[in-house]
């Protein structure tokens, strides 16, 4: 759960980079990837530290809105959620309903991939999550 809840902040607040104009939409399917070749992910981060070169702010903001936008989810979803036989993909469930009550399912694509990549939703439960 950890490990797609922090797949959900750097999924989400790359996604904030795009739509900023940060960064283009190449480079974030790049690095969504994973690198065949130190080379690639050594491409891959200089053109990062490119872009990222006098607009710290702009990305530092993307960052805290990204931080932001998982910590509003998460606590709703704590707060709604029972308890009693609890399940990751109950929890997986109701963050994505929390956040289509707050965005009107903005980042649900997102959302829901890192779960699944994670095994984590229903028809995942019991293998390994």
């Amino acid at each position: 759960m950890t490990g797609a809840v922090f797949d959900i902040l750097v999924e989400v607040f790359q996604e904030m980079l795009v739509e900023r104009k940060l960064i283009a939409r190449d480079l974030a399917t790049a690095a969504y990837a994973v690198p065949d070749t130190p080379e690639e992910a050594e491409n891959i981060q200089a053109r990062f530290d490119a872009v990222y070169a006098g607009n710290e702010d702009a990305f530092k903001a993307a960052l805290l809105d990204a931080r932001d936008f998982i910590g509003a989810r998460l606590a709703t979803t704590w707060e709604e959620i029972s308890a009693d036989n609890l399940h990751f993909a109950d929890v997986a469930a109701k963050f994505l309903t929390i956040d289509r009550r707050i965005t009107g399912a903005r980042y649900q694509n997102i959302i829901r991939d890192c779960f699944l990549w994670r095994c984590i939703g229903y028809g995942f439960v019991g293998k390994g999550a």
